[in-house]
């Protein structure tokens, strides 16, 4: 894979250090308000893992898996293969999603 690589955008170090950065704020903008951090499946596991560990207020955790594929071609349809189970209403939530290019995968799953 190395091989393909043209690039580092972006170093380990930089980025766990940005992730840190965040953490600290959530914990800041979110404590005493119990969010609910929903990933989106499948591709933010890593990240996912890596924002919560830094997280220091308590939060439920949960994952949704949309998807626009059929296997390899995109239909350029979203539908939701697996959602959450947890009420939402009234509740602070953080959406936590793997790649951001158009938004539309991000629209669709806020709108849900």
């Amino acid at each position: 894979m190395d091989k393909d690589i043209q690039s580092i955008l972006l170093t380990e170090e930089e980025i766990q250090t940005r992730v840190r950065q965040l953490g600290e704020v959530i914990t800041k903008d979110y404590a005493g308000k119990n969010p609910i951090v929903i990933g989106v499946m499948k591709g933010v596991v890593l990240f996912y893992s890596d924002m919560i560990r830094q997280i220091k207020v308590p939060c439920e955790m949960e994952f949704m898996w949309i998807s626009s594929y059929e296997g390899t071609d995109s239909t350029g349809n979203l539908v939701v293969r697996r959602d959450i189970n947890t009420d939402i209403t009234g509740r602070h939530v953080l959406i936590l999603e793997d790649i951001f290019d158009t938004g539309n995968a991000l629209q669709f799953t806020y709108d849900h």
